[in-house]
């Protein structure tokens, strides 16, 4: 199989605002047909990324080339995905097609979709007319798509109105035009040839669709290949799909159009106005191997204080630059809006930074080279003085990187679960990454009646939730006999990297929800409420009531939007080494 050519960040127009989108141009062996991947929704597609990209490249190396975008209101594209609109869906795909033509020369086109996204894809192609292939990979309609977040909002409790469930948010009316969408709603046949991937973890609709799509004379090539359940995992690992995304790509090579000339090299606009922010794809590192989407104001100047200071947002673990439910890119467009000059950015091996997936605390580490290699490829901007934002595992890459480069004046760590990587007490950092919530938070819900019913019923983890509690207690009597004995330090390591980093100039915000297992680890290091570092400049811990370990809601994510403007904007960088900011705990 042939080599492609790198791919090409673009922006285009939809009726429902600007999209973001990539383009994979063809290797030498190129097609008639233009492949358009129409990613998942919500959560589904930010886990699905490593994968999708993936099959982007196999398909441009196939000799096809390739449009992959995201819909309006999601990923990097402009809009809210809180505001979901089938109008807006339909609109981002319509106009990635011609754009899809537009920038290969192609007389054919082919959709590929994901989930949620291959309905809109067949729904696409049905209206459009004229589509060479779809591939459906793991089909849901619209009915059930909807059945699913509607469980997964009740979960939280929601009952009624506006739900959110997978960094979606969906009104009544919006879940009805969602729920009209299904094979046998099609008014026309989407293509000549279809195929159908069944899901790999349970049976599903794959039958509903094969006879609806049959019925209106398709001919249905109907598979059940593995790897969909890995695919929308949680990604804190490289994904092995086995022979899947080269299947796809295969099925959709054998049905491409005869080679085409020599493809066009068409004008490709990269430039994405997003509200009151302005983005622009961004390569830094050796050969500008890495990528990032650089945010900044669209009118007036940098906010006081801050003319020659940018903010690095830090992949949370496997997610891209977009962070778990479009986190980050609120952040960006939203502090870009107040002044600031913000970067999210892919390290190494994450999103669209090629390179070994960083599953290690060893290459979690090494990945510090590549946040100093996007503040280097900052500084001709007269950018000199950073801020870092991590949630979770970036919370250690900023803390890290911090600790190494003077160049850091204020870092921001959100709901942290390790910040340091022991070897030597294993089965503490083992007790960090089973994902109960905090001490704290099982103490007060011993007081509600509701909480010993359901403990009666059986359906509270009462066996995990000890033992994770008896691994703490034996943690901190092992740290204490050993200080007994002077066979351990005096102060905790992790508070004398605070101190070193307080002490040198460069300030400390922590964010914790107050129900995060993680401020078990902290109140572990640093004493309950950070009381270690209580009266030691340049530290503050803030404890948030209801916000879950990504602050996936809308509500929790404006207020750590506020949080992140109080902290940037009250004080400016320039005077951050003169300033003396006494720890304490506030509740926000």
């Amino acid at each position: 199989m042939n080599t492609a050519p790198a791919p090409v960040p673009l922006a285009f127009d939809s009726a429902a605002g600007p999209c973001f989108g990539w383009y994979h141009p063809p290797a030498d062996n190129a097609r008639d047909t233009v492949v358009v991947m129409c990613p998942a929704l919500g959560y589904e597609a930010s886990c699905a990324y490593q994968s999708w990209t993936r099959l982007a490249g196999l398909l441009a190396a196939a000799g096809l080339p390739v449009l992959r975008f995201d819909w309006h209101g999601s990923g990097d594209s402009a809009g809210d995905d809180r505001l979901l609109r089938l109008d807006d869906l339909r609109a981002s795909v319509d106009a990635a097609m011609a754009e899809a033509r537009r920038l290969s020369g192609c007389t054919r086109v082919a959709l590929l979709g994901l989930r949620m996204g291959a309905m809109l894809a067949l729904d696409a192609a049905a209206r459009a007319g004229g589509v060479e292939a779809v591939a459906a990979w793991a089909p849901c309609t619209g009915k059930g798509f909807a059945r699913e977040l509607r469980a997964l909002a009740m979960a939280r409790g929601e009952l009624g109105g506006t739900l959110e469930a997978q960094g979606l948010a969906c009104d009544e009316d919006a879940l009805r035009d969602l729920q009209g969408l299904a094979p046998a709603t099609l008014p026309h046949r989407p293509a000549a040839r279809v195929l159908l991937v069944a899901r790999d973890d349970l049976g599903g609709a794959e039958t509903l669709f094969e006879s609806a799509l049959r019925s209106r004379g398709c001919h249905v090539t109907l598979e059940r290949w593995p790897g969909y359940a890995r695919a929308v995992a949680e990604p804190t690992h490289p994904v092995d799909l086995g022979n899947t995304l080269g299947s796809l790509a295969g099925w959709l090579a054998e049905r491409a159009g005869p080679a085409a000339s020599t493809p066009p090299r068409p004008h490709v606009s990269s430039q994405l106005q997003a509200g009151a922010a302005i983005e622009q794809p961004w390569r830094f590192g050796t050969d500008g191997r890495l990528f990032g989407i650089l945010a900044r104001p669209s009118a007036g100047g940098a906010a006081p204080g801050q003319v020659d200071t940018a903010v690095l947002l830090l992949n949370v673990g496997g997610n891209p630059r977009t962070g778990p439910h479009r986190l980050y890119v609120t952040l960006s467009r939203a502090l870009a809006a107040s002044g600031l000059t913000v970067l999210r950015l892919d390290v190494a091996g994450i999103g669209d930074s090629p390179g070994e997936f960083p599953h290690t605390a060893a290459m979690w580490q090494r990945a510090t080279a590549d946040v100093r290699a996007a503040m280097d490829s900052l500084q001709p901007l007269g950018l000199r003085r950073f801020q870092l934002v991590g949630i979770c595992s970036g919370s250690y890459l900023a803390l890290e990187t911090a600790l190494v480069d003077e160049r850091v004046c204020r870092q921001v760590l959100g709901n942290t679960r390790v910040l340091e990587y022991d070897t030597g007490s294993a089965p503490w950092q083992g007790a960090m990454q089973r994902h109960y919530k905090s001490m704290r938070y099982y103490g007060r819900a011993l007081a509600r009646a509701g909480v010993w019913r359901r403990l009666l019923r059986g359906q509270v983890d009462a066996r995990g939730i000890a033992a994770r509690a008896v691994v703490l207690a034996q943690a901190r009597m092992s740290r204490g006999l050993a200080r007994l004995l002077g066979r351990g330090p005096a102060r905790d390591s992790l508070c004398e990297k605070f101190l070193h980093l307080s002490r040198r100039g460069t300030r400390t915000l922590i964010v914790m929800s107050e129900q995060d297992d993680g401020l078990d680890y902290l109140d572990f290091h640093l004493g309950r409420n950070a009381a270690h570092l209580r009266g030691e400049p340049g530290f503050e811990l803030q404890l948030v009531p209801g916000a879950d370990h990504t602050f996936s809601t809308q509500a929790m994510q404006q207020r750590l939007v506020e949080i992140l403007r109080q902290e940037m904007l009250a004080c400016p960088a320039e005077d951050e080494a003169a300033t003396v900011l006494q720890a304490r705990v506030a509740h926000v």
